[in-house]
C-alpha cells in the first residue's frame, strides 16, 4: 500500500495554554485533508493540556500525532516537531494562536509554485478585533529569487523574522541543519535569516493565514527583559560571523546594517547600558544608511542617552 504524501506539516508546541489550545487545534482540523498532518508537541505542560492533546489525537488519529516530553523550551520543542514531521513543507503554529480557513489555497500554492519559503499575511487579534499585517514589504502574490527578495526587503529596512508567518521547505532545514537554538529568547531572530539565506525561491502570498493573539501574560509582555536583550546581543554576534561569509556584497552590506540595528534594539529592550558585553562601536562599524548612522553615532557617544531617548519616543 502506497504511503500518502504529506505536503504540509503543522507543528504546534504546547505549554500551559489549555484555555486556548482547543481553538488552535480546531482551526486546523476543520481544514484537514490527506496532504496535511498536525504534530502536537507537549513541552512538559502542568495544566490540562496533555489530556486535551490525547483526546484530540484519539479523535483525529488519521491527522494528529502527539508527542510529550519534559520541559525544555520553545526552540527544542520546535526542533522535535521538525524531526518528527513527514511533510515536504513545515509551518509553526503557537498553541495560543489560530489560523484562518484557507489552508487548501496555501497547499495549492505550494504545489503550483514550489517555493522554498512562502510568506503570508497575519492578523493581530485584540479581543475580537483583527488588524491585518504582512511581515514583508515586497509585492504580493509573486515569486522572487532569494537575492532580489533580500535586497528589496533590507533596502526597505525590513526582514521577515517571526517563524510563524511563513512556510518552509523541510529539506533545506534538514540538509543545512538549521535548528532553533535551545535556551534562548527571540530564537526566530537567529533562525529565520539563516533559512532565508539558504533558500532560493520565495513566494509572497496576499492570503491572511495566521491569527496572532495579543496577550498581557505572554513572554513578549513581561517586565524584566534583561535576558531578552542579552540573547539578542548573542544572536547579533552569531549572525555577524555568518554574514562575513556572504559573497554577494550588497546583501552582506545590508545584512550588517540590519544586525547593527537589532544590536541597538537589544540594548534598549534589555536596558543594558552598563553591561560589559556591550560594544558601543559595534553598530557604527556596520550601518550603511545615513539615518541609521546618526543613531549609531548617538549609541556610541552615550548608550545610556540612546536608551532614554528611545524609551521616551516609545511612550509618546
Amino acid at each position: 500500500m502506497k504511503t500518502k504524501e504529506i505536503t504540509l506539516s503543522i507543528i504546534i508546541p504546547v505549554y500551559n495554554v489549555y484555555s486556548y489550545l482547543e481553538k488552535c487545534i480546531t482551526s486546523v482540523i476543520n481544514q484537514v485533508n490527506n496532504e496535511l498532518e498536525i504534530l502536537l508537541i507537549n513541552d512538559g505542560s502542568t495544566d490540562n493540556s496533555d489530556e486535551l492533546c490525547v483526546k484530540m489525537e484519539h479523535k483525529y488519529s488519521k491527522y494528529i500525532k502527539y508527542y510529550s516530553k519534559s520541559n525544555s523550551g520553545l526552540s527544542d520543542t520546535r526542533n522535535v516537531g521538525i524531526n518528527k514531521s513527514n511533510g515536504k513543507y513545515i509551518m509553526f503554529l503557537d498553541s495560543d494562536d489560530y489560523i484562518e480557513n484557507n489552508l487548501t489555497k496555501i497547499i495549492q500554492i505550494l504545489k503550483t509554485e514550489n517555493p522554498d519559503i512562502l510568506y503570508f499575511g497575519y492578523n493581530k487579534v485584540f479581543n475580537d478585533d483583527k488588524q491585518p499585517f504582512y511581515s514583508f514589504k515586497s509585492e504580493q502574490d509573486k515569486i522572487f529569487n532569494k537575492d532580489d527578495f533580500i535586497i528589496y526587503e533590507l533596502s526597505n529596512r525590513n526582514l521577515s523574522i517571526p517563524a510563524c508567518f511563513g512556510i518552509y521547505r523541510k529539506k533545506i532545514i534538514i540538509d543545512n541543519n538549521i535548528m532553533f537554538e535551545k535556551g534562548i529568547l527571540h530564537e526566530d531572530e537567529r533562525w529565520s535569516p539563516i533559512v532565508l539565506l539558504n533558500s532560493n525561491i520565495i513566494y509572497t502570498s496576499s492570503l491572511i493565514v495566521y491569527n496572532y493573539i495579543q496577550r498581557d501574560g505572554s513572554i513578549t509582555h513581561k517586565k524584566d527583559k534583561t535576558k531578552n536583550g542579552l540573547d539578542l546581543i548573542d544572536t547579533c554576534y552569531y549572525l555577524d560571523k555568518l554574514t562575513n561569509k556572504i559573497e554577494q556584497k550588497k546583501i552582506k552590506k545590508l545584512m550588517r546594517n540590519r544586525i547593527a540595528m537589532v544590536y541597538m534594539k537589544a540594548v534598549v529592550i534589555g536596558n543594558l547600558s552598563d553591561n560589559k558585553k556591550i560594544d558601543r562601536f559595534f553598530p557604527i562599524k556596520r550601518v550603511c544608511f545615513i539615518k541609521d548612522y546618526l543613531k549609531a553615532f548617538l549609541f556610541m557617544f552615550s548608550t545610556n542617552m540612546y536608551i532614554k531617548i528611545n524609551k521616551k519616543l516609545k511612550e509618546e
